[in-house]
């Protein structure tokens, strides 16, 4: 059995730990201001029935508030509790699906090594740690600043201390990591893709090819060479 398949069979066992999702009673901002008390704390006329039929309602896939409410409608529930109770469990299905707002991960405990490496969603590496996904390419312009990239779309920076992770940039593999100086580094993968670093953020550079990458240079900002299949050769000019 290989190391990632174990891993896997690790997270799926519960060895890796997640992050609680937010509480359905939370009040959130209703974009103009105002919260969503009413809707989150009203009383339901007919009790737990008519608000868990609103709810299973609201996970069938294609419902919207109007299919909701229209189900409470024919269930005898009345007009504000039918509007409250629609409005509270399409908020709670999309909340069930939606990653965490903040991006925040939780991070267990590391057993005194390196911190795990957690996805957006909430999942960390609990074996190996600090991440399990395979490497493809590694760079750096110090000993305390060191990039390697892999799949995925896994991006992991050394500060001399600890390991890093860049999430939500990409989710194809990268295969290739390189720059000409600490706030100019690119990396290259799957489709196409190209990231770049400018010493704050990373973001995404158009390629004008879904071809696979597979190496990068660079020796200035205005001079970034990639290569790939099919005799792909692309330059970056410092504007494209």
């Amino acid at each position: 059995m290989s190391l990632r398949l174990l891993a896997w069979l690790v997270l799926a066992a519960g060895a890796a730990v997640s992050c609680s999702s937010a509480s359905t009673d939370e009040v959130r901002d209703g974009g103009d201001g105002s919260s969503d008390v009413a809707a989150a704390d009203a009383p339901s006329d007919h009790g737990s029935s008519a608000d868990q039929a609103a709810r299973d309602r609201a996970e069938e896939p294609g419902a919207d508030r109007a299919d909701v409410a229209m189900h409470l409608g024919d269930a005898g529930a009345d007009g504000s509790t039918r509007d409250a109770l629609a409005d509270r469990s399409m908020r709670d299905a999309a909340r069930a699906d939606a990653p965490s707002d903040t991006g925040a991960v939780c991070m267990p405990d590391s057993g005194g090594g390196p911190p795990p490496i957690c996805s957006v969603g909430g999942w960390c590496w609990s074996a190996p740690t600090p991440q399990g996904n395979d490497l493809g390419g590694v760079w750096s312009t110090s000993a305390s600043d060191v990039w390697s990239v892999g799949d995925l779309g896994t991006i992991l920076h050394w500060d001399g201390a600890t390991w890093s992770s860049y999430l939500g940039v990409t989710d194809q593999p990268l295969s290739h990591v390189r720059g000409s100086g600490a706030s100019d580094v690119w990396a290259v993968g799957a489709a196409g893709t190209i990231l770049h670093w400018d010493g704050a953020a990373w973001s995404t550079s158009a390629s004008g090819t879904t071809t696979e990458l597979t190496d990068v240079w660079a020796t200035a900002t205005d001079d970034a060479w990639a290569v790939g299949a099919s005799g792909t050769i692309l330059h970056y000019d410092g504007t494209s």
